[in-house]
């Protein structure tokens, strides 16, 4: 049995649903709270993009900012227990991402696990265009 000063070991979620509605529930809460990412990773005391990634269900975080992050949005308890969930990864949902750059990304390690391209290595970086900037793959193969 444990209480609010015995740290907890992190529980894997076996299923995204319940993190994807608490994502909704915490964007809802920060945008009707006229919140920053930024105000809620200072309240957290982390990173702006580690406190985004995890309030959008993409890790987890420790019981202290879980906390912090639940009481600024005014969520409950569930979700402070949530916000501690490791998600489930490796699974892209809808399948391929239509996302140009992120599409890229997915082609990198796609290409880069195959076994005729296990030598290579993967590289990514912003161009500038006239039209704006775009983003490039670079694949090393040795």
């Amino acid at each position: 049995m444990t209480d609010a000063t015995t740290p907890r070991t992190p529980h894997a979620q076996f299923h995204p649903d319940a993190r994807q509605a608490l994502a909704l529930a915490a964007v809802e809460a920060k945008t009707r709270k006229d919140l920053t990412w930024q105000q809620i990773a200072d309240a957290a005391e982390l990173s702006v993009a580690f406190v985004t990634a995890a309030v959008l269900g993409q890790h987890a975080l420790p019981a202290r900012s879980a906390r912090a992050v639940a009481e600024l949005l005014g969520l409950d308890e569930d979700a402070v227990m949530l916000l501690q969930t490791i998600p489930t990864r490796g699974s892209i949902p809808g399948g391929i991402p239509t996302d140009p750059t992120i599409y890229r990304f997915y082609e990198m390690l796609r290409r880069s696990t195959h076994p005729a391209w296990s030598s290579c290595r993967a590289a990514a970086r912003r161009r500038h265009h006239p039209q704006g900037s775009t983003s490039s793959k670079l694949l090393n193969c040795e």
